[in-house]
């Protein structure tokens, strides 16, 4: 099966990506990311990486919501 394989020069496996089209030239680069972004894109000609807001799981709006009431019924709202 044809497998996409990335690893450091230990020979340690980073990641791999089973079936696909993959390129014959890989770039990387390291890059520290803020929490609550991913990376998006990356530009070819200037090396920038592009970064988007994570999106947030339901989960998380409902407990904003929530905690949202919870201050404003203790009198604790910013």
């Amino acid at each position: 099966m044809n497998t996409f394989i990335v690893y450091d020069e230990n020979g340690k496996v980073i990641l791999t990506q089973v079936g696909g089209i993959f390129p014959s030239e890989v770039f990387s680069k390291t890059e520290d990311i803020p929490d609550g972004k991913e990376v998006s894109s990356v530009n070819v000609e200037t090396g920038e990486v592009v970064l988007r807001d994570i999106p947030q799981s339901e989960t998380e709006k409902r407990l904003e919501e929530l905690e949202a009431q919870v201050a404003a019924l203790t009198g604790t709202e910013e």
